[in-house]
Order: C-alpha cells, then sequence, then structure tokens
C-alpha cells in the first residue's frame, strides 16, 4: 500500500529520527538547497518506501514534498512503473474505472487498435488520484510477482534438479530487469484481457467479443502471449485451490442440518440456488468457473486467496454462473485461425509471425528444435507442463545455470521392434525442459474430487442405513430444503 502521509500530506507521520539520519547531518548539506532542487530529488525516488523513508527523516523534505506532492508522486509513479509499461498501466487505470459496465464492440476495437504498441503515451503529469492509484495498483503486481517466481522456482527445484548435477547450484529469487520487464507485463495484459472482455455478455455480441478477443491475444508476440498464459496456469491452481475449501465450507454446514433423506427434483437445493455443488457443474462446469475468476482482476483474486473464514469465501465467489466465454474458447479460435493460415494443422500457439524480444525468440525456438529433436510435436498437457514453471519468463541464463536447458544422451541400441519413426541406431536426445514439462503438469479440472452432491447423498443414505430419519419427516419453510448455501 502507498503510505498514508504520501496519499493526504497528513504530517502525523512526520519523526526527526529514522533509517535515513544522514539527511539531518548539518554536513549533508541538503536542508540548504532550494525548494526547486529538493523537489527534483524527491521527483527520482524510485519507490513509496524510498520517498517515505525521506520525508519521515527531514521535515524540510516533508514541507517539500508537501507543497509539491502532486507532481512528485506523478514522477515517482513513472520511475517506478518505468516508462516502458506505463502505457499499458495507464489503459488499464482508465479501463477499471468502468470495471462491470459491459464495452461495446467499437470500445472494445479502439482499444484493440493500439494495442500493444501505440497505445496512448502518458501525459507530462499525472492527477494526484491517477498517481496514486497506479502505485497501488503495481504493488499489487509485484506482490503476485513475488508469489509466481517463488511458486514456480520451486517448481523447478522440485522436477528438475534432483535428476541434474547443477543442484548445487543456489536457486536465486531475485530479478533480473528483463525478467521483471516480462512478468510485470505480463500481469498487465491479462488484467486488460478481463476488463475488455468479461465473460458475462450479451448473447447478440457473444461472438464478435470472441473474435476480439482471439484478435487481442493474437497481437501480443508469442513470448508475451505464452507469458499470460503462465499466469493463468498460476492463477487456474489458486483457484482451485479456493474452490477445495469452498466445497468443505459447504460440506461441513451441510453436516450440520438435522438427518432428512435426500432429495433430487426440480424443487431440490442441487436445481436452484445451490445447483453450484451439483453434478451438473462437476467438473466442466467448475472449470469454466475458475476461467472467469481470471478475469475478474488482480483485486479480486487478491480478495479470493487472502479470505480466511466460510462467510469471506461466501462473499468473494460472487456469480456462480456458468460463463459465456473464456480465454480457453478464445484461445481456440485463435489457434484455428493460425492454422487455416499458415495450413498447417500442426502449428501451435508457441509460434508467432511476431518475433518477439531475443530472450522470447531463444527460448521459443528451442522449444520448436526440442520438439523436432523427439519426433513429434507437442500436446497440450506438455505445453502446460511448460507453462506451469513459467519457462518464457526466464533468462535464458537462468535457465542455463539451473540446468533446465541441459540435455544429456541415452543411446538406443538396435530397438527391436523399431521405436514409432527411429529404426536405426541413434543417440536420442531427451531435453531437461521437456522433460520438467511431463512431470510437473497437474490435473486442474479436479476430477479428483468427489462431487459435492453426491458426497450429501451418501450422507444421506447414511442417515437412513442408521436410522436418523423420522418417518413422517416433512420440510418445513426453514428446514434444509430452503437453506441455501449461495444465497
Amino acid at each position: 500500500m502507498v503510505p498514508s502521509c504520501i496519499a493526504t500530506g497528513s504530517s502525523t507521520q512526520v519523526s526527526s529520527s529514522g533509517p535515513t539520519d544522514l539527511v539531518n547531518s548539518p554536513s549533508f548539506g541538503f536542508e540548504s538547497l532550494p525548494a526547486e532542487i529538493q523537489c527534483e530529488i524527491l521527483q527520482h525516488t524510485t519507490d513509496p518506501k524510498c520517498l517515505f523513508s525521506l520525508i519521515t527523516a527531514s521535515p524540510r523534505f516533508f514541507q517539500v514534498f508537501k507543497q509539491f506532492r502532486t507532481r512528485i508522486i506523478s514522477e515517482m509513479a513513472r520511475n517506478y512503473i518505468s516508462y516502458e509499461l506505463l502505457p499499458l498501466a495507464l489503459e488499464v487505470h482508465e479501463r477499471g474505472k468502468v470495471r462491470g459496465e459491459n464495452l461495446d464492440c467499437n470500445q472494445v476495437e479502439e482499444t484493440l487498435n493500439n494495442f500493444p504498441d501505440d497505445l496512448p503515451l502518458p501525459v507530462e503529469h499525472f492527477s494526484l488520484q491517477t498517481s496514486i492509484a497506479l502505485l497501488r495498483f503495481h504493488r499489487l503486481v509485484e506482490k503476485f510477482m513475488g508469489e509466481f517466481v517463488a511458486e514456480r522456482l520451486e517448481i523447478i527445484e522440485e522436477y528438475l534438479r534432483p535428476d541434474t548435477s547443477s543442484s548445487t547450484t543456489p536457486v536465486t529469487y531475485s530479478l533480473t530487469d528483463p525478467e521483471r520487464a516480462r512478468l510485470s507485463r505480463a500481469f498487465y495484459n491479462l488484467e486488460l484481457y478481463g476488463l475488455l472482455f468479461p465473460s458475462s455478455r450479451p448473447a447478440p455480441i457473444l461472438m464478435d467479443l470472441e473474435a476480439q478477443a482471439a484478435n487481442f491475444l493474437g497481437k501480443m508476440t508469442a513470448g508475451q502471449r505464452e507469458a499470460v498464459l503462465c499466469l493463468r496456469i498460476f492463477f487456474l491452481e489458486r483457484l482451485r485451490m479456493f474452490v477445495n475449501q469452498f466445497e468443505d465450507d459447504f460440506m461441513e454446514e451441510y453436516q450440520t442440518l438435522e438427518p432428512h433423506p435426500f432429495h433430487q427434483d426440480p424443487l431440490s437445493r442441487w436445481e436452484s440456488n445451490d445447483w453450484f455443488f451439483s453434478h451438473r457443474m462437476y467438473p466442466q462446469g467448475l472449470d469454466l468457473w475458475q476461467e472467469d475468476c481470471i478475469t475478474r482482476g488482480l483485486h479480486m483474486l487478491s480478495r479470493m486467496f487472502s479470505a480466511s473464514n466460510s462467510e469471506e469465501r461466501r462473499e468473494v465467489a460472487g456469480n456462480t454462473d456458468i460463463p459465456q466465454m473464456t480465454m480457453s474458447r478464445c484461445l481456440c479460435i485463435l489457434l484455428a485461425w493460425k492454422r487455416a493460415q499458415t495450413r498447417n494443422p500442426e502449428i501451435d500457439l508457441t509460434e508467432s509471425e511476431h518475433a518477439g524480444e531475443k530472450n522470447d525468440t531463444v527460448i521459443l525456438s528451442w522449444v520448436k528444435e526440442a520438439r523436432k529433436r523427439n519426433g513429434y510435436y507437442l500436446d497440450e498437457q506438455e505445453i502446460e507442463g511448460l507453462r506451469r514453471w513459467g519457462y518464457v519468463i526466464w533468462d535464458h541464463r537462468r535457465l542455463e545455470d539451473l540446468g533446465v536447458l541441459k540435455r544429456w544422451y541415452v543411446e538406443i541400441a538396435n530397438p527391436i521392434p523399431p521405436i514409432s519413426m527411429f529404426e536405426t541406431n541413434f543417440c536420442f536426445v531427451w531435453d531437461s525442459a521437456l522433460n520438467v514439462a511431463r512431470r510437473c503438469v497437474q490435473h486442474l479440472d479436479r476430477r479428483n474430487r468427489n462431487c459435492v452432491e453426491f458426497w450429501a447423498r451418501d450422507l444421506c443414505k447414511k442417515w437412513a442405513e442408521e436410522g436418523l430419519i423420522p418417518e413422517d419427516w416433512e420440510d418445513v419453510p426453514d428446514g434444509p430444503w430452503n437453506i441455501c448455501y449461495l444465497e
């Protein structure tokens, strides 16, 4: 969060001592500088913490800050977010003002015409409200970035390094500047996608919006799009844990009801308010619902992941209808376009006519060559496995240091019968990255859990077998069939 004294200019946070005591030293000289120069110094701070330290350490700096607050925070926001990312951040900010309002196709087309390279350049100075909003959202992006880095590098550690000789190399969790730029852009691209293409849209324009969403994804370079899809896997994993806990909440409450028979008819709870937990939603409907949650924005996702009890989870679950449009469907549309244009039925989304930055080109061309060496194109599960550990986010050098790009050879002598297309002696090349992909894929569709409705049926059956249900049982207005979990 942005410190309160930065947002409000309040003097309650000011102290004559702090982490920058040097500022208060008589020999330091800053106190005697003209206010305009002191303002320039504060403008060049790189993040809110640094600015907060300066104005709490020096009453003089605090007075200058109060005088030039809007200008100082505006420049700090530019420095903090980076000039390259700022047009995208501003577009997200402007579209975020009307989140929840359905944009028509013409409004979406306006953004598509400029995305990603011709978005409007920022004005000379932002308003105070705009600067603070930009800073707060970027702080949230950085929070998720830290969690992504820790979790994804742990996947590499778990699934790859025990098999390589590089396991003595320590894992570095700090991002390089290119990695930081790559990852932060992916979060902003995902946020903008959710703002432009929320899942609940009127049916008459749904097909047009799906085409626009596919176009939005297609206008990214292959590396940028793959980075967004790495985040998609990251959030789907977390949403799966949310749904698991959400279902557990329901089952715990269900057990507190008085024993009753299992009813399944048009008036039952499974056909009305609690249909989210019914077999009709399991598992495909729940998978689609999780896709919808990704488009709700980082603020809502943060609330969902931090919900600590059943009441909070029930509140943030929001709309539990099956979405009309999902990113997966739009990706299928984009893939169909690409295959029709290239007349290549085996092409996938990792290939693009947009080269992207050098690191993306190196990593994606390496994946392409790895597929050819192994004699087949990656299936969707292997591509999802690559995305799960964030393969396009990391610098080529990091992947080499971690051993991800290491190859080793397994000699196959006189295979009988011949193995697939390989009919002669050869050295078969295995690539560590594909090995990680195959081993770290998790099924995100939750088929390993029983449907809640079936769990409830079994519980009712157990109640009946134990003779706990009265023969004259009858539902009443406040009975179990009128107690709906999702009100």
